[in-house]
Parts: C-alpha cells; structure tokens; sequence
C-alpha cells in the first residue's frame, strides 16, 4: 500500500478551506445578532495561515459597535476598541461590509438598532 511520504502533511485547495470557513459564519440575514459562531471563525483563525484571511473576512464582515455601559469608560465593543483594532491591522477595513450601533437599555435589557 501506497502512501504520503512521512511528514508530508495533505492539502485542501483554498476554495474548499473557504466553504468549510462560510459554513461556519452566520447566515448574512441574520448577522444582526450577535453570533454565537464569532469564537468558532476566531478557533478557524488560528488552525493554519490559510484559514486566517477568510476567517477574519467573517469575523470583521459586521461590526456592532456599543457605547461603554454607564460609569465604564471601555468595553469590548466600543468606537475606540474598533479604531485600536484597525489602527493595528489597517488590512482588516477591507473586510467590513457594515457597522451597526447598538445600545443597550439597561433597565429593560433590550436593544436598540441604529
């Protein structure tokens, strides 16, 4: 029986790693809400180099921006965060297709859309 030569490691072709990458980001009419899949495409990510672009492509597609909650002056979704981020890897503006604001009233827990 015939194989790979030890230590040589298979390849998928990119448009297939990117179809396994798609499958695992949100549904684009559903993108609104918060994910659940963001920490999944950020474990993509960090499989190999050829997982990275598409991932980041995903995670940075729609960007929900969240003003800090009263008496906090950061959070993890803030127009400052989201500036830091961008100032860092300038590549990844490219990814973005939309920016939501978002707030949340904390007396009811809901959310508002602008």
């Amino acid at each position: 029986m015939q194989g790979k030569p030890p230590g040589r490691v298979a390849t998928l072709p990119q448009e297939i790693i990117d179809a396994i990458i798609d499958q695992v980001a949100p549904p684009r009419q559903l993108e609104y809400i918060r994910s659940s899949n963001t920490p999944s495409l950020r474990a993509c990510a960090l499989v190999s180099k050829s997982f990275l672009p598409r991932s980041q492509k995903n995670i940075f597609r729609q960007i929900i921006l969240c003003p800090p909650a009263e008496g906090r002056t950061t959070g993890r979704n803030t127009p400052d965060r989201l500036h830091a981020v961008i100032q860092s890897s300038p590549w990844l503006s490219s990814s973005v297709e939309s920016v939501v604001i978002a707030c949340v009233d904390e007396g009811s827990r809901s959310l508002a859309l602008a």
